[in-house]
């Protein structure tokens, strides 16, 4: 879904059509969503797919004050993680966010959980 515009175009967002992948039909019925009403999960989804993270971003960084380590779908910091491979473009216009993003990084990294969480690479 990464380069669907289709799902950017005003007035089609949350409409699936019948040959949209089960991914895509997820992630048109989030971006029909308001922010305040998306689920970890749902964020996850979004920013992973890089669809809408300029309105995401502050949501996710919001969850991940209270628990880096947030794991809506996959693994301990799925959500983190997604953040964090958002384009160099969105830091380099967000400085501030930066820093937020590296203090979150090391307090996961600090985190006893953090050396027991079972990670993808694990499974």
């Amino acid at each position: 879904m990464r380069a669907d515009r289709r799902t950017h175009k005003p007035g089609n967002a949350g409409i699936a059509d019948e040959s949209d992948t089960p991914l895509v039909r997820r992630a048109l019925r989030a971006l029909a969503t308001p922010t305040d009403q998306l689920s970890p999960g749902q964020i996850r989804l979004l920013i992973g797919q890089q669809a809408e993270y300029e309105r995401l971003v502050p949501a996710a960084l919001v969850l991940l004050r209270d628990d880096p380590l947030l794991e809506p779908d996959f693994y301990p910091g799925d959500l983190l993680a997604a953040v964090c491979r958002l384009p160099a473009e969105h830091w380099s216009a967000h400085p501030a966010l930066v820093a937020e993003v590296r203090r979150l990084l090391g307090l996961a990294t600090a985190s006893p959980d953090w050396l027991a969480a079972e990670r993808p690479s694990d499974r």
